[in-house]
């Protein structure tokens, strides 16, 4: 439960572009840990390499560029 806390005050705290925004995270009055995401529309990766099967390089090299910029301000 301690880690959930640290992981959703550090989570919520990432402004990029790439990444969506927590909005707020805590205990339900369930007790049940939960974490409150902007919404995005649109559609998914997964459904966009599920429907692309031969992917053209740029976009695949522009699409890893952003990830690993997502990745390297979490960290």
């Amino acid at each position: 439960l301690e880690r959930f806390k640290r992981e959703g005050k550090a989570a919520s705290l990432l402004t990029h572009p790439a990444v969506v925004r927590i909005l707020d995270y805590g205990l339900s009055k369930w007790k049940q840990p939960y974490l409150a995401m902007e919404y995005i529309e649109g559609e998914t990766l997964d459904s966009v390499l599920e429907r692309i099967n031969n992917f053209p390089l740029s976009e695949a090299a522009d699409l890893i560029a952003q990830i690993a910029e997502a990745l390297s301000q979490a960290h």
